[in-house]
């Protein structure tokens, strides 16, 4: 199919336009993301957004500064803290009068099973942990990937890994699970089979580098008040009569009360949110110090930069759950990624880098602009890694993991069906 040549309307330029890919303009950047919505000019999201980019600007400006400083070390870092434990303070009286109640009580049956509930329910709000899901996989039978973590731990000082859990699109990360909580890591199955060898390091240090720092401790703090107040915020709101009918006029007068407390709960995340953010985007930059220095600057900041693995996988899984049938095809999931991936032009990939550098760049994000991100990592000093993996270990970890395929692809089918409704 032939490309047809146009001029950008915004600066001029010559520009190609292809019937299967993004028409934009290298030269002014003119719709490099169609479905970039930027907020009315004057409206309240304009200001919030100009805020939010002018502070980002200003903590990367001091991280090139002062590249050692740590999160929580300032007054909004510590109003967060404060915030925190005001929230759940309630929490904890609950606990606590449930637990008096069972003492001061017992044998009684009501009343003991009253102080439980109590005590069952602050502890619910309390640890806010997900259960260690199924299907992690076992030390014993992947050698291989385990290997690699645990000298990434090892290098970083941080304790050793035991739940490794693959997702099947292109989602990484790392949080605590199960009680007590142990440290859950999640990587992308298909990123590891498409992103080069030295880069898988940088993606599995990434994860590891927020137990260094106490990120998960401090995010579970300030994460669960956040949590807390829009759990509140929808607990107390009325519901809506069903059927799209209208709420009589005394019902609708009798909940205004709720209704303020709901709007001003909603307000109080939101503007606690914008007090932690700033922290958790220092935490970001000093993640990707330590990563940096375990698997090599330029290779965490190739990886940040390049969305199109990304964008292949969902190619990938729109391919399959669209196929009749899907798991029949001689073709596998990674196949399908790695295909989509070459059928990218090199201007589709440069168009999908310059989208990724400025990802986050005027939103209001727990994480840096990448582009920010990149430009510290710029500014490290290029030194040898000392975690190499090479092309050899990568394919033995390859065919470690190639089993697992077919159950990842199935998986895969159905989120993204369930995604899309089908």
């Amino acid at each position: 199919m032939s490309d047809t040549l146009t001029h950008c309307p915004n600066c001029g330029a010559k520009l190609t336009e292809h019937p299967l890919e993004v028409t934009w303009c290298d030269a002014c950047d003119w719709n490099i993301d169609p479905n970039e919505k930027p907020p009315a000019p004057g409206s309240l999201n304009a200001l919030a957004t100009h805020l939010n980019e002018k502070h980002a600007r200003a903590l990367r400006d001091d991280v090139l500064a002062h590249p050692e400083a740590r999160p929580g070390r300032d007054t909004r870092a510590a109003l967060a803290i404060l915030f925190a434990v005001l929230i759940h303070l309630p929490v904890l009286a609950c606990g606590g009068m449930g637990l008096f109640t069972v003492v001061r009580f017992w044998p009684y049956i009501i009343p003991v099973l009253l102080g439980v509930t109590a005590v069952a329910t602050a502890l619910r709000l309390l640890i806010n942990i997900d259960p260690v899901p199924k299907g992690t996989l076992p030390r014993a039978e992947h050698p291989a990937l385990f290997g690699l973590v645990d000298r990434i731990a090892a290098e970083m000082g941080v304790r050793k890994i035991d739940l490794i859990a693959l997702n099947p699109f292109a989602q990484t990360s790392i949080g605590p699970v199960g009680f007590p909580p142990r440290p859950l890591l999640t990587l992308s199955y298909p990123l590891l089979f498409t992103t080069p060898p030295q880069q898988v390091v940088a993606l599995i240090a990434g994860g590891l580098a927020h137990l260094k720092n106490g990120d998960l401790l401090r995010i579970g703090v300030t994460g669960n008040a956040w949590t807390l107040l829009f759990r509140f915020s929808y607990a107390i709101l009325p519901a809506s009569p069903p059927g799209g009918r209208r709420m009589p006029w005394l019902t609708l007068l009798a909940t205004i009360p709720l209704r303020i407390a709901a709007s001003l709960s909603k307000g109080l995340a939101n503007a606690y949110y914008s007090l932690t953010r700033l922290d958790s985007q220092r935490a970001a930059y000093l993640a990707d110090r330590l990563t940096a220095r375990v698997a090599g600057a330029q290779h965490w900041s190739d990886f940040l930069a390049d969305d199109a693995p990304s964008v292949a996988v969902l190619n990938a899984a729109q391919r399959l759950a669209v196929s009749a049938n899907p798991l029949d095809k001689k073709r596998g999931y990674i196949d399908e990624v790695r295909a989509c991936l070459q059928a990218m032009s090199p201007r589709e990939r440069e168009r999908l880098r310059r989208v990724t550098l400025k990802a986050g760049a005027f939103a209001n994000s727990s994480l840096p602009p990448t582009q920010f991100r990149v430009d510290v990592l710029n500014a490290l000093p290029r030194t040898a890694p000392p975690v190499v993996w090479t092309d050899r270990d990568h394919e033995r970890l390859q065919q470690e993991l190639k089993p697992l395929e077919a159950a990842v692809a199935s998986r895969a089918i159905d989120l993204y069906r369930e995604y899309i409704g089908a």
